[in-house]
Order: structure tokens, then C-alpha cells, then sequence
């Protein structure tokens, strides 16, 4: 979870991480095989005030979203390992020697 600085002073912060973080909890068994990101944007401060049901509604529809668009364990671009991957270079590097920084 990240929360920008943007968001608020740090009361502001942790309380959103918080009331996040306790919504997850209580959605465990909905995210069950997800891994969840949550980024709160500066926008977010305005969530801080609402009641909590709100934010839960306005999360757990997000997180509907993202699983109704195919991001999650069961997309393909996940879990398809038919897709090729491209080519890795050498150990190393690219192989050329480092440029110093010339004076």
C-alpha cells in the first residue's frame, strides 16, 4: 500500500492506510489469490472524512473493476506462458565496457 505525501499530513495518512488496511482485511476472503496494490492518489484525502462504508463500497468496486477486466490470476497475461518472452542479454551487461566520466 502507498500513500503519497500528497494525500495529507501524516494524520491524514495513516488514517487512510488504516481504514484500508482493515477493509482488506475484511474482504480476505474475496481477494483470496490476489495480490492487491493500493496507491491512494491525492485525491483520496477527500475519502479520509467519509464514512466507512463508503470507502469500503468505493474500494471493493475498484477491485471489481480491475478482476472484471481480466487483471488478476485468471488473465492470460499472467498465467499464459505460451506468450514468448523476449531475449535476455549476456550475464552482465550488455558486454561493452563502462564509460568514465571524463574530466
Amino acid at each position: 500500500m502507498a500513500v503519497s505525501r500528497k494525500v495529507g499530513n501524516a494524520v491524514v495518512r495513516n488514517r487512510l492506510r488504516r481504514r484500508i488496511r482493515e477493509i482488506v482485511r475484511l474482504h480476505q476472503a474475496e481477494l483470496a489469490g490476489w495480490d492487491v496494490v493500493v496507491v491512494a492518489r491525492p485525491t483520496a484525502a477527500r475519502l479520509v472524512d467519509e464514512p466507512f462504508d463508503v470507502l469500503t463500497r468505493t474500494l471493493v468496486a475498484a477491485i471489481r473493476q480491475a478482476r472484471q477486466r481480466g487483471r488478476g490470476p485468471t488473465s492470460p497475461s499472467v498465467t499464459d506462458r505460451s506468450i514468448p518472452r523476449p531475449p535476455r542479454g549476456p550475464p552482465g551487461g550488455t558486454g561493452a565496457p563502462a564509460q568514465g566520466r571524463r574530466r
